[in-house]
Parts: structure tokens; C-alpha cells; sequence
């Protein structure tokens, strides 16, 4: 890496700074900053060729759990940190030159960055092992830009209920009869505020055993009755269908 005057005929993408504040398990504080581009400049063919992202979907690992239970198998781990953020560059890009380190004011980070932080790890959550959390935090994820007390105050109701049922767990029993996909799927009809519906959807390929895939979300349209709000669901309960019915084919 080193600084030149811009190329003439190069496009140079622009980044900016992002600010995290993190808290050890000794209470300990420590602040971090990471320079991030803007990727989404970038034009294909001048900047870039392909982009790829090798990661899995957590229903793809739930079935595969799922099939090793049904099979007696064992089942390993392994995992490369950070491993796109250290791969190689084979091309040039010409980035802007960051602006320079200014004192960051530590109200900016603690004040919405809280409610965020909270509500992003309870998604980590939802979406890994905790399909009982997936309404609540469709519901949360909908105040992010401006959270106001309020909405900071809910979130750490949904930590009081996480601490007390730790025990809770997913789990993934042997079957005596073939794996097969079964779905559920259920809307509600016309929320306040914006009138939206809400979706959701639960698949296991084991009757009986764990889930393994769930969502809760948003319609996209505002349906005018019921009917058509469980059409939408549908849709969606489909689509997922249709992948995990192609995903169980590959795995087994």
C-alpha cells in the first residue's frame, strides 16, 4: 500500500471510518476503529472480475446435524478467522486517503450503538439456535435508525429472558422413520403503524427433532385481507421450502 495522486483513468472508491466499543469480560473498555470502502463504487470489469462469498447458511449445517444424528456420524469442526479480510489482492485499487483521526465523542457510541449492538446479537442468536426469539426480534430490528429510550429498554427485557433460559437448547434426535421436510407457516394480518403483515415460517426434516430453519418477517406489500396476507406467506414458506427440499438431496 502507498499514496499517489489519483489515476486518470481509474475510478478511486471512497471509505470511512467505523467505531466500535467493545467490553471485555474483566469490564475492561476498549476502543476500536477500522477504515471500511465503499465497495458498493466499485465497476465491474474495471475494479473487479467476480465476487464470491464462501459461507454456509445455518439451515445447511442444522441438516447436515440433523442427518449425522440419523446416521451415527460423527461430526467436525473447523473454522479460518478472518480468512477474506487476510486473502491476497491480484489487482490495484486506489482508495480514498482517510480523513484524519479526530476525538470521537463516546455519547455518539454508547447511545444508539447500544440498542444496535444489543439487537445484533440477539439476531446472531435468533438466527443460530434460538427460533424463539425470531418474532420479538423482527419487531426490533424495525426501530434501528432512531431508537429511542423506549426501544432501548425492550431489548434488555428480551437479555432478562435469554439469561433465564440458557438452558434451552435445539435437539436433534435419531428418527425411526426416513427424514423427510416438513413445514409450518402461519401470517397475521394488518400490523399498526404501516399495516404490514408479518410472516413466519418453521421446517425440520425430522418429526420430532429440532428445527432447522425458521423466520419471522415482514411483508413486503400491504395485503388488503387475510387471504391474501397468507398467500404472501406462502410465497415465502415456499421458497424456503424449495431450497431446503434441494439441500436435504445434496446432503443425504
Amino acid at each position: 500500500m502507498c499514496l499517489q495522486p489519483p489515476p486518470k483513468y481509474r475510478s478511486v472508491i471512497g471509505g470511512r471510518w467505523v467505531y466500535t466499543k467493545e467490553t471485555s469480560l474483566d469490564n475492561s473498555t476498549r476502543y476500536k476503529a477500522r477504515y471500511v470502502a465503499k465497495g458498493f463504487s466499485q465497476e465491474k470489469g474495471v475494479d473487479f472480475t467476480e465476487t464470491f462469498s464462501p459461507t454456509v447458511k445455518f439451515t445447511s449445517v442444522r441438516m447436515l446435524i440433523q442427518v449425522a444424528v440419523q446416521k451415527d456420524m460423527l461430526v467436525h469442526q473447523m473454522d479460518v478467522k478472518t480468512a477474506s479480510l487476510n486473502s491476497d489482492i491480484a489487482c490495484e485499487i486506489f482508495l480514498e486517503q482517510p480523513e484524519g483521526f479526530v476525538k470521537t465523542n463516546i455519547k455518539e457510541l454508547t447511545d444508539p450503538k447500544e440498542c444496535r449492538d444489543i439487537v445484533g446479537r440477539l439476531i446472531y442468536a435468533m438466527t443460530g439456535t434460538r427460533p424463539d426469539l425470531c418474532y420479538v426480534v423482527t419487531k426490533l430490528s424495525q426501530f434501528m435508525f432512531k431508537p429511542t429510550k423506549a426501544h432501548l429498554s425492550i431489548p434488555k427485557h428480551v437479555l432478562k429472558y435469554v439469561k433465564g433460559s440458557l438452558d434451552s437448547n435445539l435437539k436433534f434426535n435419531k428418527s425411526n422413520k426416513p427424514l423427510k421436510l416438513i413445514g409450518y407457516r402461519d401470517s397475521d394480518w394488518a400490523n399498526f403503524g404501516d399495516r404490514r403483515s408479518i410472516s413466519g415460517y418453521g421446517f425440520l426434516i425430522n418429526n420430532g427433532g429440532g428445527l432447522a430453519s425458521w423466520k419471522s418477517k415482514k411483508q413486503r406489500a400491504v395485503a388488503l385481507s387475510t387471504c391474501k396476507a397468507d398467500y404472501m406467506a406462502i410465497s415465502y414458506a415456499m421458497q424456503e421450502a424449495n431450497f431446503s427440499w434441494h439441500a436435504i438431496r445434496r446432503i443425504v
